[in-house]
């Protein structure tokens, strides 16, 4: 047994026993009794036959406390300040000495009563990261195997061991081991130690653990700006932090709106949303968003591709009336706020003649333009001509329905040929008849008169005529002078 041994005011102790024997054993191994060493006398401390022999500050609170059959260990239920100092012995069999008996009272134990318990060893190991693995050992020293002290952990949860270890001369060590996982940046490991009796001691840790920066991104990724128009992006930074992080963007003066979800103890999102107002000089440049944690920060970025405002593309005329053959010019008006960029501007129409120039009608608007001298032929009437402006990969149309018309002077030519050209045939046939009719004619009034020789024409007087005449020469006369008239009348001859 040990010389000097420690125990709790209010609690047990238990002083460690054993005996053994190589000569003279003891009649009745069983028989255990212990004493109050004093200079004269054997006042008795644990006699469980006379149990009202016992001396009052130990009547009811001992016992044996024995785990094999050499054991004599002696339980004290109730530790008292009294029993601070005293020293006690035991006595195997003591209704059985002999000169050659053990002098048992040579070897005796101190008690020494403590007012309070030592304070419980609390140690962290792991979890150097959230969610690493983390394991926290609790342990105490105490003198009492008949109640253990119950070990309580709080500031982590995780699977638990206890041991419970013997260490020399009736000090034992209680230990709680936890195992678990390390869900927060900072946090306290409370270690409670109630003793029997009551006593309770506490020990305190706090433990700092680097949190998890799982990813950060940015979206949309495609970051296609358009000049003057707002567009949004949202930095999502995925995360295992309790604390928040603190998100900035490389671009001041704009709005911004933050929130956060947990999805569960080990992943949290933080958001940042942004609402970019880009200019033409942003175009190439980056947009940076960053997570600044307590450890250190992360960072994202996409590149801007800032794109300028289509506002508007017409063609005029927009009444393309086009005579066939005939060049026919028409512009195509492009309006827009890119100055770095100049649309490129094309027909669906290819080998004609085209004129490209530009205006600027102040610092955001500018046109682009482009004519077209266009050459139609018939078979593009009902068709589209179409202008097309590319800017950046993307393009705006406008079109014009085609209406070919026949050239006017062309046609009345036809006309005048197919209408003219048999009218003159017609009108040479009806002289050429007439001719052969007259002809015809003439020579049966030659066959008539019996072939006369011919005179010249002269007009009749009526002095002329003779007062009597036959009836047969004056009708010759006169046909003759008919005749004659008439060939004045056709040849004009006078």
């Amino acid at each position: 047994m040990p010389k000097l041994i420690h125990g709790l005011r209010g609690s047990c102790l238990v002083i460690p026993c054993s005996f053994s024997y190589t000569s003279y054993p003891p009649v009745n191994p069983n028989r255990i009794v212990w004493y109050q060493y004093v200079s004269r006398g054997y006042p008795l401390v644990y006699d469980p036959r006379n149990p009202n022999d016992v001396i009052l500050k130990f009547r009811g609170k001992t016992d044996l406390y024995r785990t094999h059959s050499w054991d004599c260990s002696l339980l004290i239920k109730n530790l008292e300040q009294s029993h601070h100092g005293e020293k006690l012995y035991t006595w195997i069999d003591p209704e059985n000495v002999g000169k050659s008996t053990y002098a048992f009272y040579d070897v005796t134990s101190t008690i020494q009563v403590d007012a309070s318990p030592q304070q419980p060893s609390l140690s962290i190991s792991g979890g150097k990261r959230i969610g690493d693995t983390n394991t926290v050992e609790c342990s105490t020293f105490h003198t009492c195997p008949y109640r253990k002290p119950t070990i309580t952990l709080n500031g982590i949860e995780g699977s638990d061991q206890i041991d419970n270890e013997h260490i020399k001369d009736g000090l034992w060590k209680s230990t709680l081991t936890r195992t678990g996982v390390v869900k927060k940046e900072r946090f306290t490991i409370q270690c409670s130690v109630t003793h029997y009796g009551g006593t309770t001691v506490t020990a305190t840790k706090d433990k700092i653990a680097e949190c998890v920066h799982q990813k950060i991104t940015i979206k949309p990724e495609l970051a296609d700006v358009t000049v003057g128009v707002a567009k949004n992006f949202t930095c999502s930074v995925y995360h295992s932090c309790q604390k928040e992080p603190t998100i900035t963007w490389n671009y001041k003066n704009m709005q911004i709106t933050k929130w956060s979800k947990t999805h569960s103890d080990l992943n949290r999102v933080t958001y940042s949303h942004i609402t970019f107002l880009g200019a033409k000089e942003d175009h190439g440049k980056e947009l940076i968003c960053t997570a600044n944690f307590s450890g250190g920060k992360i960072t994202t970025s996409v590149v801007l591709r800032v794109q300028c405002v289509q506002h508007n593309i017409s063609i005029e005329p927009e009444l393309a009336d086009v005579t066939e053959g005939i060049p026919k010019n028409l512009t195509c008006s492009v309006y827009h706020s890119c100055q770095n960029e100049n649309p490129n501007i094309t027909w669906n129409y290819e080998n004609m003649q085209v004129t490209e120039w530009s205006k600027t009608l102040s610092t955001l608007d500018q046109i682009s333009y482009s004519s077209i001298s266009f050459l139609g032929a018939k078979e593009d009437h009902g068709k589209k001509l179409i202008c097309t402006a590319k800017f950046s990969g993307r393009e705006i149309t406008a079109s014009v329905v085609l209406n070919v018309q026949y050239p006017l002077l062309i046609g009345l030519k036809t006309i005048g040929l197919y209408i003219l050209t048999p009218s003159l045939v017609f009108l040479l046939t009806c002289i050429l008849a007439g001719v052969i009719v007259y002809k015809k004619r003439q020579r049966s009034k030659d066959a008539v008169s019996g072939n006369k020789p011919f005179s010249n024409p002269r007009m009749p007087s009526p002095k002329s005529y003779p007062k009597s005449c036959p009836e047969n020469d004056y009708d010759n006369d006169y046909e003759a002078e008919y005749a004659n008239m008439g060939e004045l009348s056709i040849y004009g001859n006078i």
